[in-house]
């Protein structure tokens, strides 16, 4: 289990372990419970999420699978962030 691990450091030093959580969870092949409030960091490292809201589970799957029409608001709020972070990306 690791707990928002990437939470309080720098650009490089982030991105450094996350290439390297990415290469250990691919190797393994082990189940891991990765806490983090980003979903651009869960979507880099993880093949499914579980979107908690208010302690319960309101979606699960890859993010890319999360649809506008999510009935919990939280995870629509996270599906247009996810939208506007590509739209982003493919202007540039």
């Amino acid at each position: 289990m690791l707990d928002e691990p990437l939470s309080n450091l720098d650009v490089g030093l982030r991105e450094g372990l996350l290439d390297m959580f990415q290469e250990l969870f691919g190797e393994t092949e082990t189940a891991s419970l990765y806490v983090t409030h980003d979903p651009w960091e869960a979507e880099r490292i993880a093949s499914r999420v579980v979107i908690i809201e208010e302690g319960r589970a309101v979606f699960s799957g890859g993010l890319r699978d999360l649809q506008a029409d999510q009935p919990s608001e939280f995870a629509r709020n996270i599906h247009r962030a996810m939208g506007s972070k590509s739209e982003k990306s493919e202007t540039e």
